[in-house]
This record gives C-alpha cells, sequence and structure tokens, in this order.
C-alpha cells in the first residue's frame, strides 16, 4: 500500500520527510537568493522630501511671471527661488488670485515645503500681502538667451521633487498629465555627462498657461528647441512659434543610468 498522508494524523511517511528535509532548505536558499537579486535590481528612490505634517512660515517677495515664485533671502545678499503650487493637482494662480498684480509684492505664506538636489517647491496652505517692506529688496532677473535643443523628460516638480516616488517614467505618467493639465508648471529635467541635472520650467512666448501639447511627451525621452533663459536657482525654456518638440525615445529619461549615452537619433514622432 502507498504511503497516504492524512493532515489531522501528526505522523508524516518516511519519504515525505526525506523529500522536505531536501527540498524546504533548497526552496528557501533559492527564494532568499532570489530576493537579494531582485532587490539589488529595482530602481533607487529619490531622496525627495514633502513635509506633509510639518507647516512652514516664509516672508519674501512674490513674483507672478512667468510662473508663480517665492523670492526668500536666505542669507545676506543670497536669495532662493522657491516655485509656488496648490494643494492638490493645481497651479499656484487661483490661491494668489485675490493678490495685488504687482511683482515683488512682500508676502507671508504658511505651507508645505518640497526639495531635492537643491531646489524647493512651497505647496500653499494660506497667503497674505504683507503691510510692511522687507528687510530686503531683490529683482527677478534672467540671463535671455538663444534658441538652443536639449534632451530630458518632461515632469510635473510638485511630484518629482518629492510626493511621489517615483515621480518620472510611464509609471507616473497619468499623474503628470492630470498635475500640468491642473496649472502646476511643467519642468524639463535634464542631466550632463557628470550626472548632474538641470532643471528647466517650460513657458510661452505669448504668456499662455495651456500645456496640452506636451501630454504626450511625458515620461518619454524628449528633445525640445525653445528659447533657454539662465535663471539663479531654475531655469526656462521659452515655447514660441520657433520651436520643436520630438520624442526620442518611448523609455523615460530618468531611468536611463548615469553612465549611458542617452539615444539622440531614433526619433519616434514630432509635435
Amino acid at each position: 500500500m502507498k504511503d497516504f498522508y492524512i493532515g489531522y494524523i501528526n505522523k508524516l511517511p518516511k519519504r515525505y520527510k526525506i523529500a522536505l528535509s531536501i527540498g524546504l532548505p533548497i526552496f528557501l536558499i533559492t527564494l532568499i537568493f532570489a530576493s537579494i537579486i531582485f532587490s539589488t535590481e529595482q530602481e533607487q528612490f529619490q531622496n525627495g522630501t514633502f513635509e506633509l505634517s510639518k507647516e512652514t512660515t516664509i516672508e519674501g517677495m512674490l513674483f507672478q511671471k512667468p510662473v508663480p515664485m517665492l523670492k526668500i533671502e536666505v542669507e545676506k545678499g543670497y536669495f532662493k527661488d522657491i516655485l509656488l503650487v496648490d494643494k492638490g493637482k493645481f497651479g499656484a494662480e487661483n490661491r494668489i488670485a485675490h493678490l495685488p498684480k504687482k511683482e515683488g509684492l512682500p508676502v507671508k505664506i504658511k505651507g508645505h515645503l518640497i526639495y531635492y538636489n537643491g531646489h524647493s517647491v512651497l505647496e500653499i496652505e494660506e497667503i497674505n500681502a504683507l503691510e510692511s517692506k522687507l528687510n530686503f529688496h531683490a529683482f527677478n532677473n534672467y540671463l535671455e538667451g538663444i534658441h538652443n535643443t536639449i534632451i530630458g523628460e518632461i515632469v510635473d516638480p510638485k511630484c518629482y521633487f518629492g510626493i511621489m516616488k517615483p515621480g518620472f517614467g510611464k509609471i507616473h505618467r497619468s499623474c503628470a498629465i492630470r498635475c500640468i493639465s491642473g496649472g502646476i508648471p511643467a519642468v524639463l529635467v535634464h542631466r550632463n555627462n557628470d550626472g548632474l541635472e538641470s532643471y528647466y520650467i517650460i513657458t510661452r512666448k505669448d504668456g499662455t498657461k495651456d500645456n496640452s501639447d506636451l501630454f504626450d511627451l511625458i515620461g518619454k525621452t524628449v528633445q525640445i528647441h525653445a528659447k533657454i533663459k539662465k535663471g539663479k536657482d531654475w531655469n526656462f525654456l521659452e515655447l514660441d512659434d520657433r520651436s520643436k518638440k520630438l520624442i526620442i525615445n518611448e523609455q523615460g529619461y530618468s531611468y536611463y543610468p548615469i553612465t549611458t549615452t542617452l539615444p539622440t537619433e531614433t526619433v519616434v514622432c514630432k509635435h
């Protein structure tokens, strides 16, 4: 009669014991090695931070063009530009609509900071104009550049700089489209040969905020020819009639390892 195992009888047939004593250790060792290999092959999370549980109060100068920014004095004579956004998937325009249309307006903002790689975004909880002047004064100066071509990936800065991990690539594409359609500025992430990232806020020469023509480009490796303006913290890509946008590769630019030579020839489509 063949061995037959009955679960409620606390006795395991001998040949089952032998099979388990050999097979179970092999299975566990294989599982451990597979887990180690799988974990090491995963993409590393960015070290972006979203201070969800911490509210920060900041005073500075509000500049509304080309996108809402808060300029603060970090130390004497040294200034930093913080990109402003609203809660949820919305830009800051509606939150600052009640304020005077004055560039450099002194304001006080309560909100939640989002920061990564030396760049900051502030999610507004409350914003009010200050009656008194600040003890510093600065201008919103950008170096006018020429039309040039740059390769990178279009992201929404709120997610990319700390709220979502990952906040780039195809896996985040639908979220980024909703954020950008809600008024959060589109940002092109560019990385040089040394692995250093720079960020270009995409604007329009005519001042319009509609970025629907960028939706098909999000989460992919793209090439954009536009007018580049250099700023202290943020750079700008100003689109106009001369601008050209190409999808270089369906793979998200941010997924390429730093040591990889990025593709420059396989154009998927034009926009």
